[in-house]
């Protein structure tokens, strides 16, 4: 099967963006893991839907340093 290159726009069709939201978004996700995995990169993905649904993906390093990072910042200020 040939790949073939796509306009990057608006998907028109509601369903048809759902869907293909749904795909990318997993694959994005599932990218950011195996970069993390297989690099040992602290990596953090966050989406959002058009309805603001909220999708994420971190290291659990990052959450702990963003963690006692937040509270370093609250014991400066």
């Amino acid at each position: 099967m040939v790949r073939r290159k796509i306009k990057i726009k608006r998907i028109e069709n509601a369903t048809t963006r759902q869907v293909t939201f749904s795909k990318r978004r997993g694959g994005l996700l599932k990218k950011a893991h195996d970069l993390s995995v297989l690099c040992d990169a602290e990596v953090a993905v966050i989406i959002f839907s058009s309805k603001g649904k909220l999708f994420q993906f971190a290291n659990p390093r990052i959450i702990e340093e963003s963690l006692r990072g937040s509270h370093l910042e609250e014991d400066h200020h």
